[in-house]
């Protein structure tokens, strides 16, 4: 497996590297990935939860339920919002260049989170956020006969692995995150 990772995945990351407008190109979509909105994330899923509605087989208490589910994710998503407003006003007043900067955004983080116990409890709680969420969805869909028993046990397989697999990302997640508490508070 490693040698096939070498061979063709390092060679994609090298000639991003090697392009400087790949590079931004490439980060630039990570971003908007990783910095989505409150509001774009519920434009995403509206279509979705009305297809739900939609099918007469699934009831509109287990719609209801199961958007209730994101509701941890939004509050999580809403405070990266702040983050990137903040983000954007330092971009229009001193540039892009500015705002992308490391230094700025561990400048704006630290204003948020004024301690490294703030931070650390923001960042855990955007991991709870998506535990809750499985276990939120899963009993939503699991709810309405064949076909939610059937979604469910998709949203509790997934659970159930994330659970597993937990203590090793908190190891790593523990790691990098306090390396990213150390790098914004010093």
């Amino acid at each position: 497996m490693k040698q096939e990772y070498r061979k063709k995945v390092l060679p994609q990351i090298q000639a991003q590297f090697d392009s400087p407008e790949q590079l931004r190109k490439t980060m630039y979509e990570q971003a908007k990935k990783q910095y989505i909105s409150v509001k774009q994330l519920k434009a995403i899923l509206r279509p979705h939860f009305a297809d739900m509605r939609e099918d007469e087989e699934i009831g509109e208490g287990v719609v209801a339920n199961y958007e209730k589910a994101y509701e941890g994710l939004f509050k999580f998503v809403g405070t990266n919002d702040r983050i990137v407003r903040r983000l954007a006003k330092v971009a229009e007043k001193d540039g892009i260049d500015k705002a992308t900067q490391k230094e700025t955004r561990n400048s704006v983080i630290k204003k948020m989170f004024p301690t490294p116990d703030e931070y650390r409890s923001f960042a855990q709680g955007g991991m709870e956020a998506i535990r809750s969420f499985y276990q939120q969805a899963q009993s939503a869909l699991t709810a309405d006969g064949e076909m939610g028993q059937a979604l469910g046990g998709i949203f509790g397989a997934m659970g159930q692995l994330m659970e597993k697999t937990q203590e090793m990302n908190q190891k790593i997640q523990g790691n990098y995150l306090e390396e990213t508490i150390q790098e914004i508070y010093g």
